[in-house]
């Protein structure tokens, strides 16, 4: 009966996230989407403390989520449709959030105070949701892993975060007001316990709220990475072969045998020297980043 940690992933960027279009079950993630759901990846341990099973909402972005996920931590996955994301009415479905009235529809299911049995057209409205998230605690309650990833899509997962701090007492009202306060990013993750008891009430915690890990900054050192590379490679090899010319650079130079001239030659060659050092060390660091951006 110890503690289960459950770590909930939104599923990385998609097109229409990008444009800030309405989504079903279609859409696949964008490059940057696959970015963030690697550098989610290599957040968790792979040995000691390594998540048991992956369980992903069926849907495309979500299932990518975690195939990238699982690829990294050489886990398996499932899929439940207790994680899917809550059903839009059709009518905005691949529509631009803006549009007049798909903006209308919107604010009055997620901007507004209402009772909680309000229904659009065909969507899943709050009290559908509100017994699925049920349902999924439920679930994991029953799970043997103590250690589990669930991908899902935003507004489910604030559903279900929403159910453990109020349960029952949750209105549409009270999850509304968790939610516009409460965003959850693109590969964001919200990590949970749920702790059993004999004699009293289980309990769920939420722990951490989207944790996110900043891959902007890793993308441009990977751009900028390999012109550092080339160049560092430039000046180590010139270095180099100045060095090899050995009496010929003082020729060179214009100098002979004279010993003035001597002296200033070998300390052109010891900063050569200490210069090819520098670069060697600079050159296998940044060897050493390159091979985990490219992980990352």
């Amino acid at each position: 009966m110890g503690t289960k940690l459950i770590y909930f992933v939104r599923h990385g960027e998609t097109e229409n996230n990008a444009k800030n279009i309405r989504q079903g079950p279609e859409g696949s993630l964008t490059e940057k989407g696959r970015v963030q759901a690697l550098a989610t990846a290599l957040r968790f341990p792979k040995k000691k403390g390594c998540p048991q099973v992956i369980i992903s909402s069926p849907y495309q972005r979500t299932k990518e989520t975690a195939e990238i996920i699982a690829e990294e931590l050489k886990i398996p996955v499932e899929y439940s449709d207790l994680l899917v994301e809550r059903k839009n009415p059709s009518e905005v479905i691949g529509h631009w959030s803006q549009e007049k009235g798909v903006k209308q529809i919107i604010d009055r299911i997620d901007g507004s105070y209402h009772p909680d049995d309000l229904r659009i057209s065909d969507e899943e409205n709050f009290i559908d949701l509100k017994k699925r998230a049920k349902k999924l605690l439920a679930y994991i309650a029953r799970r043997r892993e103590k250690r589990i990833i669930m991908i899902t899509h935003g507004v489910f997962l604030k559903m279900v975060v929403s159910y453990m701090l109020y349960g029952n007492e949750l209105t549409a009202s009270k999850y509304n007001n968790l939610s516009y306060f409460n965003p959850i990013k693109n590969a964001g993750m919200a990590i949970c316990s749920y702790i059993p008891h004999w004699f009293k009430k289980n309990e769920w915690k939420l722990l951490v709220w989207n944790n996110l890990c900043n891959t902007n900054f890793m993308q441009s050192v990977a751009i900028i990475l390999p012109y550092a590379q080339i160049i560092l490679s430039v000046i180590l090899v010139s270095a180099i072969l100045l060095q090899q010319s050995g009496a010929g650079l003082g020729g060179a130079l214009g100098g002979s045998d004279g010993d003035s001239f001597h002296h200033t030659r070998r300390g052109f060659e010891y900063f050569l020297f200490i210069l090819s050092i520098v670069c060697g060390i600079l050159f296998a660091l940044s060897a050493f980043l390159a091979i985990i951006i490219k992980a990352a």
